[in-house]
């Protein structure tokens, strides 16, 4: 109960903040990180958390100037939205982790693209209902509401999920490190943005890179939704770095921007991520091959036996440690061919030993 409040009560300030933006179109705003927050919450804690989005969403709305019952539908939509996004993600294997591509591929699409038209249609749907909008002003609030969902589920929920199942190694060095990162993004961000065209879009590049390569998906994430933070809030500030436009638009434009930035990054990571795992696993399967063969060195000494192979094509012979001691070597090493193998061996039986080889070919 204590978590599903607390998640209530996130969601509401969230939403509070994205409807008291001067680019909202009233309940419809392109910056919403509600949806975000509270898909990452049914991912994390599970599909129990649902009542908290509903609640939230309902008292976020509520609070606004239109009917409870409006409130109540869009706030069915919200949390529709998140149970049925996190279900599709479910659905096909999705890991919170987003250390494989196809985990960021399924966030964008099942998620992001998809999961969303359900708020944005209930949604818009509630308020044409209730006179809120005319139905002629429809597809235009329903663009914004649905912009601004995928925004939140694109830019919000990776970062979210990345900071709870990250583990990133962080010493002197390594936070120094961050530290310049975050320091350049913000620099960056006021900087650029006030320059047309928009070349803090170009310039956070090498920025966002350079964390998804050291710090893997908790950069990637992190980094561009702080440069989507200073981006909104410099167009909000009278920026504008794509021209005539509306701010509305242009923040819009500037998140979608951001989002192809986060969504390339990320699979960049989780291809480092998927490399690395690899790594880890050749070095276990090298490690094992070792023990395994002085295991079989051990009981070959133990047992005075030895093993050999035999590569017929380049008649290359591959003794054991313990075949050179039985052939009375001793220590000594040196390259075994089929003919010098056969030196040590009596008569009688190098005769057997050829007429079975010739019968063999």
């Amino acid at each position: 109960m204590v978590a599903v409040l607390g998640l209530a009560a996130v969601y509401v300030a969230a939403a509070k903040l994205g409807l008291s933006l001067e680019v909202a179109q009233g309940n419809a705003t392109p910056v919403w990180p509600p949806t975000g927050i509270a898909l990452a919450a049914l991912l994390i804690l599970g599909p129990r958390m649902w009542p908290g989005v509903l609640l939230g969403a309902f008292i976020a709305n509520a609070t606004t100037p239109i009917p409870l019952w409006t409130a109540g539908l869009i706030a069915v939509g919200n949390a529709s939205e998140a149970v049925i996004g996190a279900l599709l993600l479910r659905r096909v294997g999705f890991r919170n982790s987003l250390d494989r591509v196809k985990d960021v591929l399924a966030l964008t699409i099942l998620a992001g693209l998809v999961g969303t038209t359900v708020s944005a249609t209930v949604g818009v749907t509630a308020l044409v209902l209730a006179s809120e909008i005319v139905p002629s002003t429809y597809a235009l609030h329903w663009e914004v509401w649905w912009i601004g969902d995928v925004m939140g589920t694109l830019l919000v929920t990776p970062a979210l999920l990345a900071w709870v199942t990250a583990r990133p190694r962080m010493d002197r060095a390594r936070a120094l490190e961050a530290l310049a990162i975050l320091v350049g993004l913000i620099v960056v961000s006021i900087t650029f943005l006030r320059v047309e065209p928009p070349a803090a879009t170009y310039a956070l590049f090498p920025l966002v890179i350079w964390a998804s390569l050291r710090f893997r998906q908790i950069g990637a994430s992190t980094s561009v939704l702080i440069g989507a933070g200073f981006a909104i809030a410099a167009i909000l500030s009278g920026s504008k770095p794509f021209g005539g436009i509306d701010a509305t638009q242009a923040v819009a434009l500037m998140q979608a921007l951001l989002a192809g930035v986060a969504i390339s990054n990320l699979v960049v990571a989780a291809t480092l991520s998927e490399r690395d795992k690899a790594e880890v696993g050749l070095r276990k399967e090298a490690a094992l091959v070792a023990d395994r063969e002085a295991q079989l060195a051990e009981a070959q000494d133990v047992a005075r036996l030895g093993s050999w192979e035999w590569d017929v094509v380049s008649k290359e012979v591959t003794w054991s440690d313990e075949m050179y001691v039985i052939y009375g070597y001793g220590t000594e090493r040196f390259p075994i061919t089929f003919e010098r193998a056969l030196e040590r061996v009596v008569v009688e039986d190098r005769t057997k030993i050829l007429q079975n080889v010739s019968r063999g070919m």
